[in-house]
């Protein structure tokens, strides 16, 4: 009986263990499970038209890696959302003082010439003209350090209402306008009174650098410290947040002409698209720097083209209104955009609220409304 009881005894007390053990098993399992479900993403939340908003740290639906410590999430958040002292008007990014300080120029390129200073541009306008051509309206808010700018081409009165919407101050050589339908009097300085001061390439090619424009901005009596601002057509969104559209858009191909194509491919490592012109990459020459934007807006205008004895000219009503696209970040979305009564360009949803859009660097293109169905997003 002894025995027995001595069994019986042993036996309670391993049950007891194994079920000591199963317990501590059992929680270390739902500890994990809880751990995995604190790792999925969050702070995800829908914004107008269609648009998402996601925190900064989780920009792409996926959880950073980090060394797991609650204070490394905390820094990273802190980091991504603190607002810079000084921020470029034109990118909605941190800036130096005086390049916050300093008005933006708007520079009219040749958009088929080798060309000097544009991955450097806040802002980048791309503009039909006759014959499948195109022109670049590019502004720079730090053109006065660069070692050399353009190729510069002749501008329009239309191209220097364009450029009165982002308060630029334009450069080109000469106004090759063949019709009067309204000029405008916004400051432009015109580098085909200065000849003497500018680079020559290939013969016709205008180029000049930081220390010219600066020396005929004294000429001009230009004080290019006072900064001078209009609204422009979108918001930025909140620091340490990112939008994203509805949909896939990794490619913009805008058939300008064959030998014109414009061409804007995702870049997934730096979240920008790379610009191409003709099937080759624009390449900034000065720096060896590829052309890249974190924002695309298509913009679909009505334009007229004129017929005289002097030749052609095609006009685009940038003054109007219509629809588009806002492509960033890989995705894209309807927009429609209009001028206002103040004459100020507007980009809206479908909604008919103010676009926001990413900080960052902006391609703009002007394409002819009759031809909205040759462009391909994809």
């Amino acid at each position: 009986m002894k025995d027995k009881k001595y069994g019986n005894l042993q036996r309670s007390i391993a049950a007891i263990l194994i079920g000591v053990v199963l317990i501590f098993m059992i929680g270390i399992v739902a500890s994990g499970w809880q751990e995995k479900q604190d790792t999925l993403p969050d702070g995800e939340n829908s914004g107008d038209g269609g648009n998402t908003t996601v925190d900064a740290d989780n920009p792409n639906g996926d959880t950073a890696g980090n060394d797991g410590t609650a204070d490394n999430n905390t820094q990273i958040k802190d980091e991504a959302t603190k607002i810079p002292e000084f921020i470029n008007y034109l990118t909605g990014m941190g800036c130096t003082e005086d390049e916050y300080g300093r008005i933006p120029f708007a520079f009219t390129f040749e958009s088929n010439a080798p060309l000097y200073g544009i991955s450097t541009s806040s802002v980048t306008v791309e503009i039909p003209t006759e014959n499948g051509s195109t022109r670049f309206l590019v502004f720079s808010s730090d053109a006065l350090t660069l070692g050399k700018i353009g190729a510069v081409s002749p501008t329009r009165d239309y191209i220097l209402g364009i450029s009165k919407f982002f308060s630029g101050i334009t450069v080109a050589h000469g106004n090759d306008d063949i019709i009067s339908y309204g000029g405008t009097s916004d400051l432009c300085i015109d580098l085909s009174a200065y000849k003497d001061k500018l680079y020559r390439e290939n013969g016709s090619n205008v180029y000049l650098d930081g220390q010219i424009l600066e020396e005929l901005c004294r000429l001009e009596s230009i004080d290019t410290e006072i900064y001078r601002s209009t609204s422009l057509p979108y918001s930025f969104v909140d620091f340490g947040k990112t939008v994203y559209g509805n949909t896939a858009a990794v490619r913009v191909a805008l058939p300008y002409a064959e030998a014109s194509e414009t061409v804007l491919s995702y870049d997934t490592e730096s979240c920008k698209y790379i610009l191409s012109k003709g099937g080759k990459e624009k390449i900034d020459i000065l720096n060896g720097s590829v052309a890249a934007y974190t924002n695309i807006f298509v913009l679909f205008s009505d334009t007229v083209t004129y017929e005289t004895s002097a030749g052609t000219e095609t006009v685009v009503e940038a003054e109007g209104r219509g629809t588009g696209y806002y492509v960033s970040m890989g995705k894209m979305i309807e927009i429609r955009w209009k001028t206002d009564k103040n004459g100020k360009l507007i980009f809206e949803d479908l909604n008919g609220n103010k676009l926001t859009v990413n900080r960052g660097s902006n391609y703009i293109a002007y394409y002819k409304s009759s031809e909205s169905g040759t462009v391909v997003i994809e």
